[in-house]
């Protein structure tokens, strides 16, 4: 028992230096100005913090000229620039469609579609560790020529600048990209280079690094005349195409494909996810791997992620290396908007369960998943939720053999009065997620407040929560394993829940101190022990059956 004192205290002792809020109702202020605060994105601070950009209305109550707003929050909880944010862009226009993306270093790359010209234009600033502005104040045009640019996105190099992607209305939409170097000084063709320039619309750009200096870029593409369909190209760092010119087909099926997502493989591909209505009926979730030479390597068409009945939409996607990617959506296929997820290795193997595993299924709709790595094969879920009558935030961890970490429900991220909504999440660089979002608890306008949830990588972490020791031996076992819990209540309750080398469930059963199981045939095994009470996980790993 000294050991687990021992454990339990250190633990303890490292979160007493925390500012960061343990009450899902009071959670941490990152911005309570007057009027509206919208729009929010999030991305690591590269130190165990994060930083929070959004549209901030403060200087316009009739909300029709937004404002560039960004605050900095380190890993212990404390906003590190001035309070209620940084101002990034304040020029008398309307700013929106902001981007943030980290340096790694504690500053940050941002990217917006600004109206300060009477057209819509992109700009780009970057902040560094202490916020000050690097470029030109109100920031730097990266593409002002008189047709409208929008939707932009961002790809950091680190402190070596970045690269931006953007629709740009030439006669139909195309595809421009630009690299800033450190100085903010474009490095590719003036207003940019033409990434796709085929007939009819290419809009809806999604990027990810390649991991030497350039960028995979992915899009909707409506070349065929009649739907879109979807497409990628490479860039190298200095601005050259390295694939088919005006991209590679990843899917040109029948019926719309459409809201790609892009996760990279860190070693010069990406996997490509999107929305898919070749059935004719409903959206459904595809996929595809497009290595670093530009070749596809799952089913032609892509992989079926879930192909359930009702539409599955609201996509996003995370990767991690070696692992894959985990995907996560909004799934109608019980009537109203649940949430549920799925893994796919590099190989383009299923992980969970066919269709996707449940996340959240309660009655009521939950709605805006947004998913990050636990870097330890599994990754955590946040979505919004109105379980409780009014719009709320909750999180679920996902284990890397496919089942929950925490209650079915999910825990809260914010249960604070009124409404939460519209969620973002990143990595605290440990395995736990730092979580933001848009809250009307003042009950006047919309605020930015922002939750951590901490995943101890030590057994440390379990002893907040539990005091059990489980022992399961043999372990490789001849087809019998016994569990047992060794520092329990008497009266207890656990559930075992066994799961093939699939993810598939196959067994669940509650025990209080001590369960055996029946003959298990050769392969491996993956158990989950909860407590039957509260759903949360005591401990889960992996059987041998030799």
């Amino acid at each position: 028992m000294k050991s687990i004192t021992l454990l339990f205290f250190t633990f303890s002792f490292t979160l007493g230096f925390s500012q960061w809020s343990t009450d899902s109702t009071l959670n941490n202020a990152i911005c309570t100005e007057m009027y509206d605060q919208q729009d929010l994105k999030i991305t690591e601070d590269g130190k165990g913090g994060a930083i929070v950009s959004w549209l901030d209305y403060r200087n316009d109550p009739l909300l029709k000229a937004g404002d560039v707003f960004v605050q900095r929050i380190d890993a212990n909880g404390f906003v590190k620039w001035i309070a209620n944010g940084v101002a990034v862009c304040t020029n008398a226009s309307d700013q929106y469609g902001i981007v943030i993306e980290s340096d790694g270093v504690g500053g940050a790359y941002l990217a917006w579609v600004d109206r300060r010209s009477g057209n819509r234009d992109i700009y780009a600033q970057h902040l560094d560790s202490n916020g000050v502005a690097k470029w030109t104040a109100d920031g730097i045009a990266v593409c002002t020529t008189v047709q409208t640019q929008q939707n932009v996105r961002i790809v950091s190099n680190g402190v070596d600048g970045c690269i931006l992607v953007w629709e740009d209305q030439v006669s139909t939409f195309d595809v421009f990209v630009q690299k800033l170097n450190d100085k903010g000084i474009v490095q590719w063709t003036a207003q940019g280079v033409n990434i796709s320039s085929s007939l009819g619309d290419q809009i809806n750009p999604k990027a990810v690094s390649d991991q030497a200096g350039g960028v995979i870029v992915t899009w909707q593409d409506k070349r065929n005349g009649s739907d879109y369909d979807i497409y990628a190209q490479r860039i190298s760092t200095d601005g050259i195409a390295l694939w088919t010119a005006n991209g590679k087909v990843i899917c040109n099926y029948a019926g719309t494909q459409s809201n790609p997502k892009i996760a990279s493989d860190f070693n010069g591909g990406a996997v490509i996810a999107w929305q898919d209505k070749r059935n004719g009926l409903d959206y459904d979730i595809y996929a595809q791997y497009i290595k670093g030479d530009g070749a596809t390597s799952w089913l032609a068409g892509g992989k079926a992620v879930s192909a359930a009945t009702g539409s599955q939409s609201a996509i996003d996607m995370t990767s991690e290396l070696g692992s894959g990617v985990v995907l996560t959506w909004k799934d109608s296929r019980q009537g109203n908007s649940d949430i549920y997820a799925q893994k796919i290795n590099f190989s383009g193997a299923i992980q969970w369960l066919a269709n996707g595993m449940v996340v959240v299924n309660s009655v009521f709709d939950q709605i805006n998943p947004n998913v990050i790595s636990d870097d330890n094969g599994g990754a955590i879920v946040t979505w919004q939720d109105s379980s409780s009558g009014s719009w709320d935030i909750r999180a679920q961890h996902l284990l890397s053999v496919g089942t929950l970490d925490w209650n079915v429900a999910g825990k809260f991220v914010s249960a604070a009065t009124n409404h939460q909504v519209s969620p973002k999440n990143c990595s605290d660089g440990n395995g736990g997620s730092i979580f933001a979002f848009q809250d009307f608890r003042n009950g006047s306008n919309y605020d930015i407040y922002a939750y951590k949830i901490q995943i101890e990588k030590s057994s440390a972490a379990t002893f907040e929560y539990h005091l059990e020791i489980v022992s399961i031996f043999p372990n490789p076992s001849n087809g019998v394993v016994n569990f047992e819990v060794l520092t329990p209540s008497s009266s207890s309750s656990y559930r075992l829940t066994m799961y093939n080398s699939l993810g598939e469930q196959f067994s669940t059963s509650n025990f209080q101190q001590h369960f055996s199981t029946g003959d298990l045939s050769s392969g491996i095994y993956f158990y989950n022990i909860s407590d039957s009470f509260s759903n949360e996980s005591v401990t889960s790993g992996k059987i041998i059956v030799e």
